[in-house]
């Protein structure tokens, strides 16, 4: 056996000599031959296989070649690889780019040629990948091989495509990569992605369109009804059935369209429109049209006709029963259709109240309709007033998905009752990109397209389709200080120790806004000495437009949202209108980021604004800084006394609010034209000179309020005889001056919280008063008070405090006391007093508070309808120490309640009593938000079956509420909004809860929450 293996192992080290030895002949006779042929062209990558063949009778010199030069020719064909990709990425390149437009395709060589690089580079990949196991089988230095017979195999397929790569290499010089597509059928046209309620209508043209009698299809309607839209799906029906046509044309015609203009739509179409042919007489166009058209059968589409189009005169041929051919338009005018030949046309109508609001609930979105349980109703009436005219639906649809609250949509019901014209939107739709308009298809699922797009305003957002739109916010402070300190550079921080620190305090006036701080940054980044940097604070913090680079760099950028606003703030008739108008020029705001939404608090939402952009509305004010010092602003920066202005004569608004100053003196400057001075929550002043208020004749708005230490006003007041709107609430003035009384201009009086204030005799001499607040105020109204209320002709808010039963017995019989009442709270009446309050229509009423009395009973004086809501604005009510009643039945018609306390009621049973509310068939608490139950040690139920409870987000319970077993609550129990938190304080009370069913209990019982008060 070991003799055998000698034998064999001598055997193949001979092959492998003869091998070497006839490589080396190999080469020497190549040295030779190329030496002789220098003249002949030959590929770097190509190693002369001929040559092998021709010294390798045996065939061992061709198969040692594969192997000794194995390494050499896979990189050969690597390079050559790598040359034929480049080249096929050019080719592909020019083909990408001619045929993007649609109207060339590549030719059929360069599909094959591309189809063949593509083989040969998955069969060169899968080569490539045993290149590494095939050199590793190579032995004495390449020479020989551990298997002859694969390294062989392998070599010979190295060789061989490499040669094939590059055949495609010089094959792949093309002068020409395109040329001219063949007319389509048919092209599919982009269409708005909110199409709704033509369904009916679309099969009813398209059956119309497909009989074979029917050659002209004429649709009429008034403009914006969907007349467009409807023939674009019919179009896209072509492009996506086929159906036997040869080409489908469309051509949008519009008002005072031309012949030559129609043939050049249709011609472009028909590959016609070329230089020469643009240069043809319109006689000569049609004779080119109508031999093209003649032998085809075709679609034509004429989109907004306004009169007779002559077919022949275009070169069109009138669509006859031999070659099948259809032509079909659109028009407002149903004379247009009869003169077109067409005595049935098709009108398309506005759509049907169902599909109106189907269309316009998408336009608007879900999100905003459950922003507040109220606008679906509205919505329903903004709707009904487009009559279901789609072009209506669409953009009011559009302008409204921004409207968050209620009055913005009571705002939109008013003004498209009295003038549509005005309605934000319906003139200024031109801030929407219509993807439609510029033809780029809507995003969906199945084309899986992708737009992105950024703006100022989130009512572009909403127009644009999107209803939850990502907001992207100011940076949070330590992002913002870490893009100053990049824009300012750390050299400069260096400098000098307190640097750092005074940077930190010019980084926080910026608010974290990316402009300010990258343009103060850079400004800031070559101050070099703590004296500029505390200059940068002081002038950041008084009056920022005086800031190097602020008043040309940032304020213009931010003024362009302010730019699109301009003419939005019109005059109102109405309390309601002005209210509702108020809260759409806040909204319009919002949704242009100039203001942003603060949250809720005490049931109220609230609004803030960015200091920078403060600055802006600032700079704007003042004519652009022309006249500067007309607005003064400087709450909040620790003012000990008035700020010495320059020019009193100047100034028309100063705000001081929330400062430290302790007097005002006298004036020794005239302020005639002040018409506004703000000086709330200035908690250290003390008093104010009289001769202060005479330098101001025409001042109409006066805030005092939160001023604590304030606890009397000079007489000299009454030289503001152009006052309109005076708040002195919670401060501690004693008495108010008898020349108030003089103020015969005045609207609005907050008298609020002024826990020290004997009394306000006289109160009618104010003539105009529209306004007037005295809830929670010591001096309880008496009946001469009511009487002097009573006078006041033009009041229309009323908030009021009731201790006396003769007084509250007086207030509800007043009617337009009661018509008045916003407000209303009632202390301290004994049973004795009032056994059962009756609360009569209060349609205005928005708050109640009843605590300390003791009321058996409450009911509603209802003169209507059983089931009408007495009550329709009162959002919140308060109970507190009232131990003689037994339920709250009463609360069955205050449909909008949202906010529900009731406090230390010993012997209250039930919220509402199913005996009490026999006969009415009102499902309560549909808005209701919040409910706070303490103290009720009898409390047994809250209603006596499950309730949906749509808006409900907290129910409290504390303290002894030990009888309350079971909550009106199942699993279908607050589906549509907030996730429902029960909150409770006795851990024994939510062991001993019923529920109604497992399925609540596992629904809810997840979301108890123990939570221990102070008390």
């Amino acid at each position: 056996m070991t003799n055998c293996r000698l034998t064999y192992d001598g055997y193949r080290q001979l092959v492998c000599i003869q091998d070497l030895l006839a490589s080396r002949d190999i080469k020497s006779t190549m040295v030779e031959e190329n030496e002789m042929n220098m003249s002949k062209p030959t590929s770097p990558f190509e190693p002369d296989q001929s040559h092998m063949e021709k010294h390798s009778p045996n065939g061992y010199a061709t198969k040692g070649s594969y192997v000794h030069n194995l390494a050499e020719n896979i990189a050969s064909l690597e390079k050559a690889m790598g040359m034929l990709k480049a080249k096929r990425d050019d080719v592909q390149g020019r083909v990408n780019r001619e045929e993007f437009t649609g109207h060339r395709q590549k030719l059929a060589r360069v599909k094959v040629w591309l189809s063949s690089v593509l083989t040969i580079e998955n069969q060169y990949n899968e080569l490539l990948n045993t290149s590494e196991l095939e050199l590793g089988r190579l032995c004495l230095c390449g020479f020989c091989s551990k298997n002859m017979k694969l390294s062989c195999s392998y070599g010979k397929k190295v060789i061989l495509m490499l040669r094939e790569v590059e055949s495609l290499i010089s094959q792949g010089e093309f002068d020409v990569v395109t040329d001219a597509a063949p007319v389509a059928e048919g092209e599919e046209l982009p269409i708005q992605s909110t199409v709704v309620g033509q369904e009916t209508m679309l099969q009813m043209v398209w059956n119309r369109l497909m009989e074979d009698r029917v050659g002209l299809v004429g649709l009429h309607g008034m403009g914006g009804v969907g007349k467009t839209t409807l023939l674009t799906q019919i179009n896209n029906r072509f492009s996506e059935r086929g159906h036997g046509f040869d080409v489908v044309i469309w051509v949008v015609v519009s008002q005072n369209a031309t012949v030559h203009k129609i043939q050049g739509s249709i011609g472009e179409k028909l590959g016609l429109g070329v230089k020469e042919w643009d240069e043809k007489s319109d006689m000569e166009r049609a004779h080119d049209i109508h031999n093209v058209l003649r032998r085809k059968k075709f679609v034509l589409f004429l989109d907004d006709i306004w009169e007779k189009v002559n077919l022949s005169t275009i070169g069109v041929p009138y669509p006859s029963k031999v070659y099948g051919s259809k032509v079909v338009f659109t028009t407002r005018s149903r004379d247009v259709c009869g003169r077109m030949g067409v005595d049935d046309p098709i009108e398309v109508c506005c759509l049907d109240t169902d599909k109106a609001w189907d269309l316009f609930k998408k336009k608007v979105g879900e999100h905003t309709l459950g922003t507040h349980p109220d606008i679906p109703e509205l919505a329903k009436k903004v709707a009904g007033k487009c009559r279901g005219l789609p072009l209506a639906l669409n953009v009011i649809g559009e302008t409204m998905a921004s409207k968050r609250s209620v009055q913005e949509w009571r705002r939109a019901v008013d003004v498209l009752t009295s003038s549509a014209t005005e309605f934000s939107g319906v003139d200024d739709i031109w801030r929407k990109v219509d993807l439609t308009e510029i033809g780029i298809p809507n995003p969906t699922s199945q084309n899986g397209c992708k737009i992105v797009f950024t703006t100022r305003s989130l009512g572009v957002c909403t127009s644009m389709g999107v209803h939850e739109p990502m907001e992207v916010r100011c940076l949070s402070t330590n992002d913002a200080w870490d893009l100053f300190k990049k824009k300012v550079g750390q050299n400069t921080l260096d400098i000098h120790p307190d640097i750092p620190k005074i940077a930190r305090k010019v980084a926080g006036a910026c608010r974290g806004l990316p402009l300010a701080l990258n343009v103060i940054g850079e400004t800031m980044s070559c101050k070099k000495t703590t004296q500029e940097w505390y200059h940068a604070v002081d002038v950041l913090k008084t009056y920022a437009a005086d800031f190097s680079d602020v008043k040309e760099k940032i304020l213009p950028i931010l003024k362009y949202s302010y730019d699109n606003l301009e003419g939005f703030i019109d005059g109102v008739e109405s309390k309601e209108r002005a209210v509702n108008q108020g809260y759409e020029i806040l909204g319009t705001l919002v949704c242009a980021s100039l203001l942003q939404e603060g949250g809720k608090y005490d049931n109220k939402s609230y609004v803030r604004m960015h200091d920078v952009v403060r600055e802006m509305a600032l700079w704007i004010a003042s004519d652009l800084e022309k006249h500067k010092e007309s607005y003064i602003v400087r709450a909040g920066v620790g003012l000990n006394e008035v700020p010495k202005v320059q020019n009193w004569q100047l100034v028309t608004r100063m705000s001081l609010v929330n400062n430290k100053i302790k007097e005002i003196h006298e004036s020794h400057h005239e302020c005639p034209n002040l018409t506004t001075l703000l000086l709330q929550n200035n908690r250290c002043l003390v008093s104010i000179s009289g001769e202060f208020f005479r330098s101001m004749p025409r001042l109409v708005v006066l805030d005092l309020s939160w001023n604590v230490e304030l606890k009397a006003l000079p007489e000299q007041i009454s030289e503001l005889v152009s006052l309109r709107y005076l708040d002195l609430s919670e401060s501690n003035i004693v008495r108010l001056p008898v020349g108030l009384q003089k103020l015969k201009r005045l609207r609005h009086l907050n008298l609020e919280s002024m826990l020290c204030l004997e009394g306000v005799s006289g109160i009618s001499n104010l003539s105009s008063l529209k306004t007037l607040k005295l809830l929670n105020f010591i001096m309880w109204p008496t009946m001469s008070l009511l009487e002097e209320l009573e006078r006041l002709e033009h009041l229309e808010v009323l908030t009021v405090e009731i201790t006396s039963s003769s007084v509250l017995k007086q207030l509800l019989c007043s009617h337009r006391l009661v018509r008045c009442l916003q407000k209303l709270s009632i202390k301290y009446i004994e049973e004795e007093s009032v056994r059962v309050l009756s609360l009569p229509t209060i349609q205005d009423l928005r708050e109640v508070f009843i605590g300390g009395c003791g009321i058996r009973e409450i009911m509603i004086e209802r003169n209507t309808m059983l089931t009408s809501p007495c009550l329709p604005h009162l959002s919140k009510v308060l109970i507190a120490g009232c131990n003689g009643l037994k339920d709250l039945t009463w609360l069955l018609f205050a449909p909008n309640l949202t906010h529900l306390s009731v406090w230390n009621s010993s012997q209250l049973e039930e919220i509402i009593s199913q005996e009490n509310a026999a006969g009415v068939e009102i499902v309560p608490f549909r808005k209701l938000e919040y409910l706070h139950l303490w103290d009720l040690p009898e409390l047994m139920s809250i209603y006596w079956s499950p309730l949906p409870f749509p808006y409900l987000s907290l129910i409290n319970v504390q303290n002894d509420c030990q009888k309350l077993r079971r909550l009106p609550l199942d699993s279908q129990s607050c589906v549509a909004g907030e996730e429902l938190v029960i909150e409770y304080g006795d851990e024994e009370w939510k062991e001993k809860v019923e529920w109604a069913d497992e399925a609540t209990r596992l629904r809810f019982l997840p979301s108890c929450k123990l939570v221990l008060y102070d008390v």
